[in-house]
């Protein structure tokens, strides 16, 4: 099998591999700089106020979800660009799920580090050489009102998620089609 027929899919295997390991990278993250998730950005953990427990079963399930819904949409979406299966509604559906895959890794792979300045922050270690950045950020961030944060933070991950879904279907469209 050719390196090009391999890379055939909407969200390559490695960064589905890769996924998981970014969830817990976050959760242990998150555990360093908020032990009591007090200051949790998630909003659904905020609005439950959940304890650890649940907090790490909400993202098994997340992962186990995610996983399962980007096979699926990475294996219909090829049948469909193979025009196998003709399905607009499907078509869309698993165009979403691979949406809201990539804003998920992309809101990830910001968490961690955001994390990492809150644990400077909560912590009070003004040795490290980060410690002037984390308190700009975390004034920005409280200051300014964390729900307009979040806002543009959902709203600029949503629109990375979104440029590379579409960046990703035409390049399978395009590499099915020649």
């Amino acid at each position: 099998m050719s390196f090009r027929n391999r890379n055939k899919k909407i969200v390559p295997s490695w960064i589905l591999i890769l996924y998981p390991l970014f969830v817990v990278f976050d959760l242990l993250s998150t555990y360093v700089a908020i032990p009591d998730l007090q200051y949790e950005g998630n909003p659904i953990i905020c609005y439950f106020q959940w304890d650890w427990g649940k907090v790490i079963l909400w993202n098994f399930a997340i992962v186990t979800i995610a996983v399962l819904t980007v096979l699926f949409s990475n294996k219909y979406l090829i049948k469909y660009f193979k025009k196998e299966h003709q399905n607009k509604l499907l078509f869309f559906v698993a165009c979403f799920f691979i949406f809201c895959f990539y804003t998920h890794v992309v809101g990830l792979i910001y968490a961690v580090p955001t994390n990492f300045l809150q644990s400077l922050y909560q912590h009070e270690n003004r040795n490290h050489f980060l410690y002037n950045i984390t308190l700009n950020f975390v004034n920005f961030v409280y200051q300014k009102g964390s729900y307009f944060y979040l806002f543009i933070l959902y709203f600029v991950t949503s629109l990375i998620g979104l440029a590379i879904t579409i960046y990703r279907i035409k390049r399978i469209k395009y590499l099915l089609n020649n």
